[in-house]
């Protein structure tokens, strides 16, 4: 028996973590936690002593208080996880830290510029009170507003800052940083990552909402220029090629 969680798909937001936790949840030596994002970490409520720990294997896997198995590796999805405060800071990955320092990360990243309007789009759907987008993109990149929705909407994007916390608190062994094209074609590396075997997995892809208009093309020049510093720190960060990311 062990008493922590392995690893966490904790970013990021809208670049493919649903695929990702089904994914892996078909392999026989993963226990993906169901529900898929539990929250634990970033809740305001949020306790980090071991009987809170207790509930968090009981709420997300099933478990009692006798531990998790050693045969299986556990792991659970919640993007919220790498979520920055108004400086960079991490919110909640020093919390996750204290759970488990050798705990793994995934960290799933594609264009920024698709990922914000993919974020909007889907609060819109989901009717949840937020602006027009060019709105959102004027005052996320001012920061007039570091509480904002606005805010939380671009700082997602921030992928140097991202990587450079978890660097930071978990180190380069425990980070595998993905740029996704078709997870179902990038398995390897996580399986490697993982340390578990390759397997054939039956394809699974994110659900993408219809789009009720396209995004503006100064709006995207905009984005495109606001987030070039932060894909040339990911870049040497990562090891991971974000040229077409950056201004063009």
């Amino acid at each position: 028996m062990k008493k922590r969680i392995d690893f966490q798909i904790s970013g990021n937001q809208k670049c493919g973590t649903n695929a990702l936790h089904n994914l892996l949840d078909q392999h026989p030596a993963v226990r993906m936690s169901s529900p898929k994002e539990l929250h634990f970490f970033d809740a305001k409520n949020y306790r980090g002593d071991e009987s809170a720990f207790q509930t968090y294997h009981r709420d997300g896997w099933g478990l009692g208080n006798g531990g998790l198995e050693s045969a299986f590796l556990y792991g659970e999805s919640t993007p919220k996880y790498v979520l920055l405060g108004p400086g960079g800071e991490a919110r909640f990955l020093g919390r996750i830290q204290e759970y488990n320092p050798d705990i793994k990360h995934i960290v799933l990243f594609r264009d920024p510029v698709e990922r914000a309007y993919s974020q909007w789009n889907m609060l819109r759907h989901n009717g949840r009170p937020v602006v027009d987008f060019e709105t959102v993109v004027e005052v996320g990149t001012s920061a007039k507003s570091p509480q904002s929705s606005s805010f939380n909407i671009i700082s997602r994007g921030h992928y140097g800052q991202i990587c450079q916390n978890l660097l930071s608190l978990f180190g380069p062994e425990r980070c595998c940083f993905i740029r996704v094209t078709d997870l179902n074609h990038q398995m390897n590396e996580v399986t490697d990552f993982l340390g578990i075997a390759p397997m054939n997995y039956e394809t699974r892809y994110s659900y993408v909402l219809p789009y009720t208009s396209a995004m503006s093309e100064e709006t995207r020049k905009t984005l495109r220029s606001y987030y070039g510093p932060e894909m040339v720190r990911f870049g040497e960060l990562t090891g991971i090629d974000a040229a077409d990311w950056i201004d063009r």
